[in-house]
This record gives structure tokens, sequence and C-alpha cells, in this order.
């Protein structure tokens, strides 16, 4: 599949292909030892389990074979659909090279779900094909440039204005932890934005929901809100993220764009939920697994 005018698609291919048989040998090992199996999922080889079965593996027995085997602040299943995606992507592409931003940031998905299920030499290969393709990148457009390192305009999450009609419909799933536990709760009105506060910490998660566009950020406050975020944005190499700055006086903030697509695609809802999620997800982690 290797091809000059694709380099970002190519170099997730490969990652892809390692992850796959990484997460069949270790899908296949603890199926196995389970009880309670559905006829159709008694796999007797690694070959027949497909990437495209580890989302519905992963949420049908996550309680009863997979979840003990993880850190239990990390959404794993989230990120097992954030990467069944990618490969989505890679087997039907467009006309163009994947984004270089995408690509970076699934490469780094997959080679951190590598290290979770104890695949240290996989992970290195991920990780040395991630830095081979980091090193062949320069941004050549403004707009390339931009995503690494932009402050924007002022703003206050809680007098932008927020968009009527079915908001509350759009967090429901969410709030009632199909997406995942971390961003469960109550029900919401119609508002464009949930959050969730880093227990012990000034620092808040929102997940934001727009017409057309859909992005999670981290809100520092206090008199050395601007110190903290510095801080904290450091977890976060340009490599592997893209963010944007706001401030305003109450309030200073990193965006990290998640996908183009809002409140007017309803037909893929399910999908800005479980981005928004999973990238939600693995900012307050490593935030909350700081020292910061």
């Amino acid at each position: 599949m290797n091809s000059p005018k694709r380099p970002n698609q190519d170099a997730l291919y490969q990652a892809l292909n390692i992850y796959r048989d990484a997460m069949r040998s270790f899908i296949l090992k603890n199926l196995k030892a389970a009880q309670d199996l559905a006829p159709k999922d008694r796999f007797e080889n690694e070959a027949d389990i497909d990437i495209g079965n580890f989302p519905y593996l992963f949420r049908e027995y996550w309680h009863g074979v997979f979840k003990h085997c993880f850190d239990p602040y990390r959404d794993i299943r989230s990120a097992v659909g954030i990467i069944t995606e990618a490969r989505n992507q890679v087997s039907h592409p467009g006309t163009e090279d994947i984004d270089s931003n995408y690509a970076l940031s699934r490469l780094h998905d997959i080679a951190d779900m590598l290290g979770q299920i104890n695949a240290p030499e996989q992970k290195r290969e991920v990780e040395t094909i991630r830095d081979k393709l980091l090193t062949s990148i320069t941004p050549t457009t403004d707009k390339e440039l931009s995503f690494h390192h932009v402050v924007g305009p002022a703003i206050d999450i809680q007098t932008e204005r927020k968009t009527e009609g079915e908001e509350s419909e759009f967090w429901a799933p969410i709030r009632r932890g199909e997406f995942g536990e971390l961003f469960a709760g109550k029900p919401v009105g119609d508002k464009g934005w949930i959050s969730k506060r880093i227990r012990g910490r000034d620092v808040e998660i929102i997940l934001s929901f727009r017409k057309d566009h859909s992005y999670v950020s981290f809100s520092c406050r206090g008199e050395n809100r601007i110190e903290r975020r510095d801080e904290i944005i450091a977890l976060f190499p340009k490599a592997h993220y893209c963010y944007k700055y706001h401030e305003s006086p109450q309030r200073a903030m990193v965006r990290f764009p998640v996908i183009n697509k809002g409140k007017n695609d309803r037909d893929d809802w399910d999908e800005i939920r479980e981005k928004l999620v999973a990238m939600g997800t693995d900012i307050y982690n490593k935030i909350n697994e700081s020292d910061l």
C-alpha cells in the first residue's frame, strides 16, 4: 500500500497492521479464559477476529473479560472505537492523503493502546513509525501552522451564546454512560457543552458541541491561571495534539479541535459523541495523572 503521495495514510496503515495482530492475540487469550460467551464469539484462531470486531467485543465483554486488564481511569472502549474508525478511513481513502495531524494523533493512540495491552515491542515499532512521519512533516500553510499554536479571541464558556433546541438530546447518551463513565451524570438541558472538574485542582475539562464543529477544552481559573495553563499544555506535545489558546478575564483555556461536525450533522451524532468523549478522557487522564 506504499505510496509516495500518501505518507500519512501509509504510516497509519503500517501501524494499524501491527495493532491488529497484537490485539488479536490479546483478545483471543482473554476470551478463551472467559465464561458465558455467545457462540459466535467463541473464536478458535486469531485470524478469525477482524479489527472491525474489536469495538463490539470490548463493549459486549468489558465487565466480564477486559475491564480488569486496564487502568480504571482510561476509557479504553472509546479509544478502541477511535482506532477502528481510523482503519475505516485508511481502507476507504479519499482523493487526497489523510491529514497529518489526524494521522499523528491516531499513531499516538495506537502506541498507547499497545502499551496498555503489554505489547512493548509493537509499541516501539509504532512509535518509530510515528517519529519517522513527524520528521518528514513541515507545515507549509498558515492553516497547518495555526493548528499548533494560535491565540484566539477572548471567550467565556459561561457567556458564550447557547444554541437552541436539541443539545439535551445529544448529551443524553453520554450522560447515561453509553460512551464511557467519565462524563456520565445527571441529564443536562439545552446547552452546547458539558464539563468535568478534576478533583482537587482548579481545572475543568469541557466538551463542546456547536452547529458545525465540536471540540474539547481544558480551563484554568484563579490568579495564576495563565501559569497553570502553560504548565499543563506541556503535557500535550504539538507533535501529537492540535490546539488553540483562548482567554477571558475569568479563565485561561486551551481548545482541542475534535471534528468538523456538530448539531447540523444528526446522522453523525454517535461519531461526534464517541470522539468528544475519547478526546476529553485522554486530556482528563493526562492532567489527572500528572503532578501539576
